[in-house]
């Protein structure tokens, strides 16, 4: 690498360097894959908002202004670079939206959809990755209560979880089996620990409004939903190594 000719670009300031791995970080840790995931985005106070769909726009109002940061802090790295050769005239150092590589910014990860529908896919995998994140309430792996994984070992019980979450909002299952049925035949069957998840995270008040609201998303039930597309999207998440 010594042998590699370089310039030296002195007399500027490079805080946008740590900016931009810094935002890279977050974005990915944002996600349940991340082994540093903390929580889902939606319910970060400056995002939350009973209101599912309003929390979801504010997600994607936010994300969008996170990514055109980005964007000006690595067209500032390139006028930098090009300064430094002296290539300023000759190099473009634009950087359109789509090559900002973070996943939540909507033009690098849907770059062929026209801005409608890339409104309309950043909601419907937003809505995917909540249900995702309210199954994973209902095994114990993660918490309303506490930030991270909670239950992530084989051969953990609902002890663990206790010990680690004193007193839980939402009760994971206690016997880790969840009913996912065709028809509504079971008290605790998925769709109603999900309707018991979102009653406690955004309110008794705005069930109705939040699962109509994930419905039109889906285009589909919830129920239908869970039985014909839940696990196929769970095993493409973590790549065909199913954590359920």
């Amino acid at each position: 690498m010594s042998n590699i000719p370089f310039v030296e670009c002195a007399g500027h300031d490079f805080n946008h360097i740590g900016e931009l791995i810094n935002a890279s970080r977050f974005d990915w840790d944002s996600y349940e894959t991340s082994w540093d995931f903390s929580r889902l985005p939606l319910f970060d106070d400056r995002i939350y908002a009973k209101s599912l769909q309003e929390c979801i726009q504010n997600l994607r109002v936010e994300q969008d202004a996170i990514a055109e940061e980005q964007r000006q802090r690595e067209i500032l790295n390139n006028q930098i670079v090009a300064d430094a050769y002296g290539v300023r005239d000759v190099v473009n150092c634009d950087v359109p939206i789509e090559r900002v590589s973070l996943k939540r910014n909507k033009a690098f990860t849907y770059p062929k959809a026209s801005p409608e529908e890339r409104n309309e896919l950043f909601e419907r995998d937003a809505v995917k990755e909540l249900i995702s994140y309210a199954v994973g309430c209902m095994f114990g792996r993660y918490s309303l209560d506490e930030p991270g994984l909670i239950l992530a070992s084989q051969g953990e019980t609902i002890d663990d979880y206790h010990a680690k979450v004193l007193h839980p909002t939402f009760e994971p299952d206690a016997d880790n089996v969840i009913p996912v049925t065709e028809v509504d035949c079971f008290e605790d069957d998925i769709v109603s620990r999900f309707r018991r998840f979102l009653a406690v995270a955004f309110g008794e008040e705005h069930v109705a409004e939040n699962i109509a609201y994930i419905e039109q998303v889906l285009g589909k039930t919830l129920r239908k939903y869970f039985v014909n597309d839940f696990y196929n999207d769970h095993v493409k998440m973590y790549s065909n190594r199913p954590i359920y």
